[in-house]
């Protein structure tokens, strides 16, 4: 089961990264896992799952991706061959 909360990078401390989740409660992180022009303010989504599921769930996008890059070489040669 994957839970997903809304998020608001609220405050930056040292090295942290403090998001205000949605139901008020705060979770640090590394500033460094953020993207470089994070912005107070920003919105984010934190996505919490088993480790086993995040696994198997990036598989899945991978497998997606390929299958789409795969479809656009056999579209673009078509293309080609015309």
């Amino acid at each position: 089961m994957i839970v997903r909360k809304n998020a608001t990078l609220e405050r930056f401390q040292g090295k942290q990264a403090i998001l205000r989740l949605e139901n008020g409660a705060e979770l640090a992180i590394l500033r460094e896992d953020l993207e470089p022009t994070g912005e107070i303010g920003r919105e984010y989504t934190v996505q919490i799952l088993p480790a086993d599921e995040a696994k198997l769930e990036q598989d899945a996008l991978a497998r997606l991706l390929l299958n789409q890059i795969l479809e656009n070489d056999e579209q673009e040669a078509g293309r080609k061959a015309s």
